[in-house]
């Protein structure tokens, strides 16, 4: 009874995060958007027979038909394909970057707010020194050093990336440690590490989950745009490889471009209105002005 009792509860509380999260239309539309995205990806080699580096398949530069829906570049490869399989590294890209920069922030985090002082002060100077140097640059150049490959690349960004949640986590942590059930916790002799894990870090899940949705949005645009200028992995496609390889084209072949650029623009959108009704759905009491 217990057991079914608590499978109530989750059903219900499911509901209500869905009802709150389906007043925001634009954030229902973004994650049908993502979730075709996701779908897309997992299933590229089954909507296309092609390999996306295959060059001199089809004529050069055939613009869409019923056979190349999106065309052809000028090697001669389906432009479709190429656009499918370059979802898979955007969006492999944008995810893990913001599960592993939302996992360091989110400890650092947690860690400066909760114990203060010179632990925090430390911790925050280490994260203004991060923050004050501009991402995109500090990618480029780490991308230089190390090398064009995919993993350097999550690293690079994942590295860049951790400040902006350690900041939003640390502030909520400041709040939440002079609560009264973080002082409970403390009057019956918890420790340090089960106050943090176990009693602050589950309250500020909901944030984390907020802001890592927009963290998903902002690596995909840093990506492309490393690949666009030449410092993403080249043996891989990537939506921001195939806008840099269209630039020669732009007159001749505007699917070249169009394509790549709905596909980066879409994702963008979808993610930062999923994190849009995220934000409403965990917080359904605060109004928007």
């Amino acid at each position: 009874m217990a057991l079914r009792s608590k499978f109530k509860t989750i059903g219900k509380s499911l509901k209500d995060f869905w009802w709150n999260y389906s007043r925001n239309k634009a954030a229902v539309l973004g994650l049908a958007v993502v979730i075709m995205l996701v779908l897309v990806a997992i299933a590229a080699p089954l909507i296309t027979p092609y390999s996306p580096l295959s060059v001199g398949i089809f004529q050069r530069l055939q613009a869409p038909s019923i056979v190349n829906i999106m065309g052809t570049d000028d090697l001669g490869r389906d432009m479709l394909c190429r656009v499918v399989y370059g979802s898979r590294i955007s969006l492999a890209i944008g995810l893990s970057v913001a599960l592993a920069s939302a996992c360091a922030g989110l400890v650092v985090g947690a860690l400066s707010g909760y114990f203060g002082g010179r632990i925090d002060d430390l911790i925050m100077r280490i994260t203004d020194v991060f923050q004050t140097i501009p991402r995109f640059f500090l990618a480029i150049l780490l991308v230089a050093l190390w090398g064009r490959s995919t993993v350097v690349v999550i690293f690079a960004l994942s590295v860049l990336s951790w400040p902006v949640t350690a900041r939003i986590v640390r502030a909520q942590t400041l709040s939440l440690r002079e609560m009264e059930f973080v002082t409970a916790a403390r009057s019956i002799g918890e420790s340090n590490s089960h106050i943090i894990f176990r009693e602050i870090v589950p309250n500020l899940l909901s944030l984390v989950i907020v802001n890592t949705t927009l963290m998903i949005a902002s690596a995909i645009v840093i990506e492309a745009g490393l690949s666009f200028l030449g410092l993403g992995d080249p043996s891989v496609t990537s939506w921001g490889r195939m806008l840099s390889e269209a630039q020669g084209f732009l007159r001749d072949a505007w699917w070249m471009v169009v394509f790549p650029g709905v596909a980066i623009s879409a994702a963008v959108l979808s993610f930062n209105l999923v994190g849009d009704g995220l934000n409403d759905a965990f917080n359904p009491k605060v109004e928007k002005i």
